[in-house]
């Protein structure tokens, strides 16, 4: 998870260096969002052991290569398909380093926006009109 999140920020300064809207709560709301699944989805491996012929009760070859399947044949497709993603991942050291250091002049020439409201905003809520 730690790597997933600090490969979250390198792509939310190249979207931003390439949109100029900085996404990165999006990335990181995406990241956590399939966390959450990978969670709910792990509830339902009991239900994939049993389709898949386990029986707790019974042992039985069927059952054995179920927990095989689920335990060492799955995990290990599963990081090799990572292994194959970090691989391919596009921003070592040196783009992400060119990727800040052109964040950083943009933002010394144009600083981002204040997300706080200007002191003489509008309240939320209007008084009623003076009756004259």
């Amino acid at each position: 998870p730690l790597l997933v999140r600090s490969m979250m920020a390198d792509i939310g300064d190249e979207e931003r260096l390439a949109s100029g809207i900085d996404r990165t709560g999006l990335l990181y709301a995406v990241v956590n969002g399939t966390v959450k699944l990978g969670h709910a989805l792990a509830i339902g491996v009991f239900l994939l052991l049993a389709w898949l012929g386990f029986d707790p009760k019974v042992p039985s070859a069927q059952g054995d290569a179920a927990l095989i399947t689920m335990y060492a044949v799955a995990p290990a497709a599963l990081g090799l398909l990572v292994c194959f993603t970090i691989l391919r991942y596009p921003l070592d050291a040196t783009a992400h380093a060119e990727i800040r250091r052109r964040l950083d002049e943009r933002d010394a020439a144009e600083p981002l926006p204040s997300p706080t409201p200007e002191p003489h905003a509008s309240p939320l809520v209007h008084p009623k009109p003076a009756v004259e």
